[in-house]
């Protein structure tokens, strides 16, 4: 049995997901454009995402900034029960940007898990599940108060659980791979930057962070150039920003990834360019 329930509006996603029998499509892998905050109420296995995992159980929740990857790699023998909310900046209201910012340096890049708070987290959650309910207008309004009202919770919780990998090797070149991604990478470059083998660095890296090099690689560059395309960024252009030198290569790996071309994704064309590389 699989219980699903999802609605956008505006800048706002919310989605419930539930079923007793997880099955490897629940293995989820994301990398997209806004900020995303992940409540489990149950399950087992993995959460992947740059630098590290942490354990999916009762309580934890995670929030991620654009463009970071991460995936759920769910035990198949577990019930599988989270809430996700993808949303931008622009969704919160003005006197609560400073209070995100806030806590968005109190994470410093590290991953927490918000156990003592789960009952409030929860309840607010099953709130914005009954918005679908509401009609359009004021369900705008309704997710907009319900998502500050979750930003200060959060914030109120204090230094939570912190998971840290900073020292291992797939925590170190994933880093390296983020700063360099618009360079032409390869697995030697890697091994001999990091003073391994590639066989022992790929295998550090698929551990610690749940996906392959090439395939890490290719799926943040994707979602770069999809951004920028979206922005009004030429196909062609996004792809070389990116760190692509064969457009046709870009092609195939972007239809691929998203199951159309890169023209389906075009935006409005923009009067300036954006300075300088991603």
């Amino acid at each position: 049995m699989v219980k699903h329930t999802a609605f956008s509006l505006e800048n706002v996603s919310f989605e419930y997901f539930c079923t007793v029998s997880p099955t490897l499509q629940c293995k989820q892998e994301h990398c997209h454009p806004k900020y995303e905050i992940i409540f489990f109420i149950s399950g087992g296995g993995a959460y992947f995402y740059e630098g590290g995992s942490s354990t999916i159980e009762k309580g934890a929740l995670l929030l991620f900034r654009p463009m970071e990857y991460h995936a759920i790699s769910p035990d198949l023998d577990v019930p599988l029960e989270y809430y996700s909310i993808s949303f931008d900046k622009s969704s919160l209201e003005d006197r609560i940007l400073p209070i995100f910012d806030e806590l968005l340096e109190l994470l410093d890049g590290c991953r927490y898990s918000f156990h003592s708070g789960a009952d409030a987290i929860f309840s607010l959650m099953s709130r914005m599940e009954s918005a679908q309910h509401i009609r359009d207008e004021l369900r705008s309004v309704y997710l907009r108060i319900l998502l500050s009202e979750l930003i200060v919770l959060l914030l109120s919780f204090g230094c939570p659980e912190i998971d840290r990998g900073d020292s291992e090797l797939g925590a170190r070149v994933i880093r390296y791979l983020n700063e360099n991604l618009d360079r032409d990478i390869s697995l030697d470059t890697l091994a001999r930057r990091f003073f391994v083998s590639k066989y022992y660095l790929c295998r550090a890296f698929k551990r610690h962070n749940g996906i392959s090099v090439h395939a890490y690689i290719n799926r943040k560059r994707l979602g770069f150039a999809r951004e920028l395309i979206e922005n009004g960024e030429s196909a062609a252009s996004a792809a070389y920003k990116v760190g692509f030198g064969d457009y046709s290569a870009f092609y195939r790996a972007y239809v691929k990834e998203f199951g159309s071309s890169p023209k389906s994704s075009a935006g409005p064309a923009r009067s300036s360019r954006r300075k300088g590389s991603i």
